[in-house]
């Protein structure tokens, strides 16, 4: 049988990549031993088709995140379950993805989206961010999946670059690579 690919917009392999691992825990009486399956795990938090009250955190192949994400599951663990059925210390960023750029003359809008709520910011310049002696950033606070911020007073005509920040309620930033977009 062939393998499908299933493709998700604004879902490429980086998505998956972050989220991916290959070893497993065997808990066993307290004793928690690793083991590598040489394959990539992700977990899903699984929703039930009709019965959204009935959510499960499963660790899925990539193919099946795939699917399970174009059904309406979402990526990492169902809110409200512990790991270990005790306080687990949240450590993992949040995953920026399906980032979107829509310029004008003197402004422009950037949206995109997380995997868990998190703030919105955007550090921008008329050069690259590496050598740029001025940038400017912009911070919405606001905890969100679904991000959106508008850069204003641009000059037209004029190349931007910028990178983007979404630090999650833990304290844990994701950080995009260095995009661009030309005004109008």
């Amino acid at each position: 049988m062939a393998k499908r690919n299933i493709h998700l917009d604004g879902l490429g392999e980086d998505y998956f990549n972050q989220c991916a691992f290959t070893d497993i825990e065997i808990k066993d009486n307290k004793n928690i031993k690793k083991k590598s399956t040489g394959d990539k795990k992700i977990t899903i938090c699984h929703i039930p088709p009709g019965n959204s009250e009935n959510k499960k955190t499963i660790e899925v192949a990539e193919q099946a995140a795939r699917v399970h994400l174009a059904h309406g599951d979402i990526l990492g663990r169902c809110a409200g379950e512990d790991e270990d059925d005790g306080e687990q210390e949240d450590k993992i960023p949040p995953v920026i993805s399906s980032i979107k750029t829509t310029a004008s003359t003197t402004s422009a809008f950037i949206n995109w989206i997380t995997n868990e709520e998190a703030n919105s910011k955007i550090i921008y310049a008329t050069e690259t961010l590496n050598i740029a002696l001025s940038t400017v950033s912009i911070l919405n606070n606001n905890m969100v999946l679904n991000h959106s911020l508008e850069l204003n007073n641009l000059a037209t005509t004029t190349q931007y670059y910028f990178r983007i920040e979404s630090t999650d309620a833990a304290g844990n930033t994701a950080t995009s690579s260095e995009k661009t977009f030309i005004t109008l």
